[in-house]
């Protein structure tokens, strides 16, 4: 489960502190699950290139994190501020942009160690340091996006799920948790964290989706679909964030549709698809970084109506 364990002593504020505010949604809608995007493609396109420029690149990202560990104990003992629990936020999230990096570029080790050491950050400074739930939620979502990423071949009915399916359930699966704290509010959990918890059942809906288990493929998704629906709009009222905003709505809606047409249900794969159009028509114009996106939603239309024709001869 992603909730804080320990009560933080003399907890350090961020909010209120003058600080930009690193939970903002442009921060982190890059982490959402919105399908293919240019955005992505640059995310390893920038890594590969700062590798080959510098070939201790990835150390030397991790060392920011280790150092943080390191600093904690020295805080510990002289007092911890918002400026440094500021710090430590933008250093975490820094990393989780170049993991996301090394995931798309196919490095999965890399960026799996530098989403677990940010974890490890998370656990040390919210013992001290208020506004870190967010943070854990960010990063073990990714975590379990990363590591599904990775997943080998499942043969259908098959009980016992591999270890590396397994690991990915269990971050993705526990970050979903949080809901059970939504009507507590001392627990912190508002609109950013319930649409990570929706991005984690739009995650566990296509690990489902990968094993042939389509029961839980298609209940995940409707969670996603109905946090999604809920909140997305309102995390933000920037127009810069509409893209964001409307091609995660897109990607939940294709989820769905696939899990219908794995099903043979074409025509309510189509319905789907029909929403997810209606969304694209409405904020996703073409030419622009979302249109990988479009050209696989146009493809996989075209493949559902030639399925559901060929199915009724």
């Amino acid at each position: 489960m992603v909730t804080d364990t320990t009560t933080p002593v003399a907890a350090v504020a961020v909010k209120d502190a003058g600080l930009e505010d690193l939970t903002s949604f442009r921060r982190w809608s890059h982490f959402l699950p919105r399908g293919k995007s240019e955005k992505l493609d640059n995310s390893a396109v920038y890594v590969r290139s700062r590798s080959t420029g510098n070939p201790k690149f990835f150390e030397e990202q991790r060392k920011r994190l280790q150092d943080l560990m390191h600093d904690f104990h020295v805080f510990e003992s002289v007092g911890f501020d918002a400026n440094q629990a500021w710090k430590v936020q933008q250093v975490v999230m820094d990393a989780q942009w170049i993991a996301i990096g090394f995931m798309c570029d196919r490095q999965m080790r890399k960026a799996v160690l530098l989403c677990e050491d940010s974890l490890k950050v998370i656990d040390l400074y919210s013992r001290k340091c208020e506004g870190f739930l967010f943070f854990r939620a960010l990063v073990s979502m990714n975590l379990g996006a990363v590591h599904s990423k990775f997943l080998p071949k499942v043969p259908p009915n098959t009980v016992d799920l591999p270890a590396e399916v397994q690991t990915a359930l269990q971050y993705l699966q526990g970050t979903t948790e949080l809901k059970k704290l939504i009507d507590d509010p001392q627990a912190g959990v508002g609109i950013k964290e319930r649409l990570i918890i929706g991005a984690c059942h739009a995650q566990l809906c296509m690990l489902y989706l990968h094993v042939e288990q389509y029961f839980e493929a298609e209940r995940n998704g409707t969670e996603a679909i109905e946090i999604f629906e809920e909140l997305i709009w309102k995390v933000s009222s920037d127009k810069d964030d509409v893209l964001d905003q409307a091609a995660t709505l897109v990607a939940a809606y294709s989820n769905m549709a696939v899990c219908c047409v794995r099903q043979a249900h074409h025509d309510k794969g189509l319905s789907w698809y029909t929403k997810a159009t209606e969304v694209v028509t409405e904020h996703i114009p073409r030419g622009d970084h979302y249109d990988p996106l479009l050209d696989s939603l146009e493809d996989q239309i075209e493949h559902t109506k030639m399925l559901k024709q060929y199915s009724k001869k």
